[in-house]
């Protein structure tokens, strides 16, 4: 098969399109044959070898590639969920950008079939981190206000729509105006803010009547993180998925017990490991069948142009995903 190597760390142009053998299925994978799959930020990080979540960096040579779409083509003798020829989503470790991919039958869910695989392979990491930042972690609740920061973001895309399907109120931030105009008419934000021109805490402040936010889920990091924490109200509650600035500062203390709030860190390999997500990511995949949620893409290249999508996401320049296509 065809795939996107790394051999070394370093900039985009240690990515290698080249021939690779063909993953071989295990006792509960699924073989799937990758239609579309998405670049993302972590991804550049994993490329660099300064990723920080959860899953650590991955040892050379090895695949990047998270989120994946594609026809279930092979299983194991251990599969009973999935059958031969399903268009699944897969939630992978790596092995994204190639052919062909081995994916954990527990990580995968049906695709409705008025949705593309373009739009399904937009859903499961980040979709699934948002849904459990702002559900499992933070509580969020039907008339409550959200803090989603990152508008033009996966994560801020989709949590700003999970959000306001539930019934919330949403604040969101991003540094160029033209995002925010986007996530209120795309994505349904009531508020927006730039974090560039304008003081993020005020704002939020005016925007509450001085009350503050229930809810922030925040994938920046530094600064804007520390913000958000301000901004939440008495009894907040904060939960940290990402740190796209290059940190998650510490946190005094007394910040937190002033307002009673709560902050947390989520990522999403525990809630894997725990076998919750497949039945969330099918609910996920069901309300974009049902037009409730929408996949938001930025761009859709060639697989063998996943330099030229890296260098996208670096521009800053994105709403949304971006899409490679084998």
């Amino acid at each position: 098969m065809k795939a996107v190597v790394i051999h070394e760390f370093g900039d985009e142009d240690v990515m290698q399109y080249q021939d690779w053998p063909d993953p071989q299925v295990g006792g509960r994978e699924v073989l799937i044959q990758i239609k579309a799959a998405c670049a993302s930020r972590s991804d550049t990080s994993r490329r660099t070898g300064t990723y920080g979540g959860a899953t650590g960096n991955r040892p050379l040579p090895f695949i990047n590639g998270l989120d994946v779409a594609g026809v279930v083509v092979d299983r194991g003798p251990g599969v009973t969920e999935r059958e031969i020829g399903d268009r699944v989503v897969g939630l992978l470790a790596n092995g994204g950008y190639a052919e062909y991919v081995a994916c954990h039958a527990a990580a995968t869910a049906k695709i409705p079939d008025n949705v593309s695989f373009e739009e399904a392979c937009t859903i499961p990491v980040i979709w699934m981190t948002s849904w459990f930042g702002l559900f499992f972690e933070a509580e969020l609740k039907a008339g409550e206000t959200a803090l989603v920061n990152a508008a033009g973001s996966g994560i801020g895309s989709a949590g700003i729509q999970i959000a306001k399907v539930h019934g919330a109120r949403v604040i969101t931030t991003a540094g160029q105006d033209w995002k925010l105009q986007k996530a209120k008419e795309l994505l349904g934000a009531d508020e927006g803010i730039n974090y560039n021109t304008q003081h993020m805490v005020d704002e939020v402040m005016r925007l509450t009547n001085g009350r503050g936010v229930d809810v922030c889920l925040d994938a920046v990091g530094g600064q804007v993180y520390l913000d958000s924490i301000r901004c939440l109200a008495e009894g907040g509650r904060l939960t940290s998925v990402g740190a796209a600035a290059g940190e998650r500062p510490n946190v005094d203390p007394s910040t937190l017990t002033t307002k009673n709030v709560t902050v947390k860190q989520f990522g999403l390999p525990s809630a894997i490991q725990k076998g919750l997500v497949r039945p969330e990511l099918q609910k996920c995949m069901d309300l974009l069948g049902q037009g409730k949620l929408k996949a938001v893409i930025d761009s859709v290249m060639p697989l063998s142009e996943a330099r030229a999508a890296h260098r996208r996401i670096a521009s800053r320049d994105t709403f949304g995903r971006v899409v490679l296509v084998p």
